[in-house]
């Protein structure tokens, strides 16, 4: 992607790159598992993240554009690509 869309405006997934098309559809699929976890609105702590499960969307700020779920580790919840 060329260029990162500001959190504040509308994005079209037909402008993605394939990579970030493939994350959408794993969000999509894991929906149901999750659909009680709201989106996170930014996830700009790269190293916690507050909720397992929940997903930062590419558009929200701190994910890079690519879009990151809250994982269970060794080290506690992280967010992973």
């Amino acid at each position: 992607m060329d260029e990162l869309i500001p959190s504040d405006q509308e994005w079209d997934a037909s402008k993605l790159d394939g990579g970030v098309k493939e994350r959408i559809a794993e969000h999509q699929k894991m929906s149901e598992k999750t659909k009680n976890v709201p989106d996170a609105t930014s996830c700009n702590n790269v190293y916690t993240c507050p909720t397992e499960n929940q997903y930062c969307p590419p558009h929200a700020p701190g994910s890079s554009g690519v879009g990151f779920r809250c994982c269970r580790g060794a080290e506690g919840l992280k967010w992973t690509p």
